[in-house]
C-alpha cells in the first residue's frame, strides 16, 4: 500500500465519521473550556482582592469594572466553548443532510420498485407478481446461511423462522408469531408509529444496527387502511439441515417518514 492510498483511506474514514469526530471534539472542547475557566478564577479573585485592598479606592467596584479587569483571563475558555458548540452544531447539520439524502434515495428506490411491480402486474398478472415476490423472499434463506449457535429460542415452539428485516433466525410456531404480531399491532395503534426494530425485538431478535432499524418503520394508518394485514406473511422454503423454514415479514414496506406521517 503506497502513501497515496493510505491518505486516501484516511480521508475516506474521516469524511465518513465526521459527525462522530466533530461531536467528540466539541464535547471534549466544552469540558476543556470549563476546566480553563475554573483555573483562571483564582487569578480573577486575586485581581479583584488587590483592587479592593487598594487604600486609594473609595467607591465599591461595579460589575462593569470587574468585567473590564478580568475578561481577558476568560477569553481563551470562551473561544474554546464557542468553537466546541460550533463543532457540535456542524456535526448535527452533516447528519441532517445525510439523512435527507438517504431518505431521498430510499424514496427513489421505492418509486422504482412500485413501478416495476405495476409493470409486472400489467404484463403477467397479479398471480405472477405474487409468485415472484415469494421466490424473492425465499432467496433470503440462500443468501443468509444459518449459524446454529445464533438461532434464538423464544420458548414458543420448535419451528424455524427467519425474520425478513434483520435476517435473524428464531424458533417458534406460526400461532405464537401471530400472537406477537397482534401484541405489536396493539402497541402500534397506541403509539401511532413504530420502528422496524420494534418488530424485530418483538420476535426477541437483536435490533438492526447502523440506525436503519430505527429510521424506518410503520404507522397506525397503515393498519387502519389495511396495508398491514391482520397477520404477518409466512413464505416457506428449505432451511437448516433440509427442514422447512419460513421467512416472516409484514404485508407492507416500512417508510422513512413514519415518525411524522401517522
Amino acid at each position: 500500500m503506497n502513501i497515496r492510498s493510505i491518505f486516501g483511506a484516511l480521508r475516506s474514514g474521516v469524511v465518513k465519521h465526521s459527525p462522530e469526530i466533530l461531536t467528540a471534539v466539541g464535547t471534549i472542547g466544552l469540558i476543556a473550556a470549563g476546566v480553563m475557566a475554573v483555573n483562571q478564577t483564582p487569578k480573577a479573585v486575586k485581581i479583584l482582592e488587590d483592587y479592593s485592598n487598594d487604600v486609594s479606592v473609595e467607591e465599591p467596584i461595579t460589575p462593569q469594572e470587574k468585567f473590564k479587569m478580568c475578561w481577558k483571563l476568560y477569553l481563551p475558555s470562551v473561544l474554546m466553548a464557542t468553537t466546541s458548540v460550533a463543532s457540535i452544531i456542524f456535526a448535527r447539520r452533516i447528519d441532517s443532510k445525510r439523512m435527507a439524502a438517504w431518505a431521498a434515495a430510499y424514496q427513489m428506490s421505492e418509486t422504482a420498485i412500485n413501478r416495476l411491480e405495476q409493470t409486472i402486474k400489467d404484463e403477467y398478472g397479479e398471480r405472477k407478481l405474487k409468485k415472484l415476490e415469494q421466490q424473492s423472499d425465499i432467496k433470503l434463506l440462500e443468501e443468509n446461511p444459518i449459524n446454529p449457535d445464533e438461532i434464538v429460542n423464544t420458548g414458543d415452539g420448535d419451528d424455524l423462522f427467519c425474520d425478513y428485516y434483520s435476517g435473524g433466525y428464531f424458533r417458534s410456531t406460526p400461532e405464537a408469531v401471530r400472537a406477537r404480531y397482534n401484541h405489536w399491532i396493539a402497541k402500534l395503534q397506541r403509539n401511532d408509529s413504530m420502528s422496524v426494530n420494534s418488530w424485530v425485538t418483538e420476535l426477541e431478535l437483536r435490533p438492526m444496527g447502523d440506525d436503519v432499524g430505527e429510521e424506518m418503520g410503520f404507522t397506525s394508518s397503515m393498519y387502519q387502511n389495511r396495508e398491514l394485514d391482520d397477520e404477518p406473511i409466512f413464505e416457506y422454503g428449505p432451511g437448516y439441515l433440509g427442514k422447512p423454514c419460513a421467512v416472516v415479514k409484514l404485508s407492507c414496506r416500512p417508510t422513512v417518514d413514519y415518525k411524522y406521517n401517522y
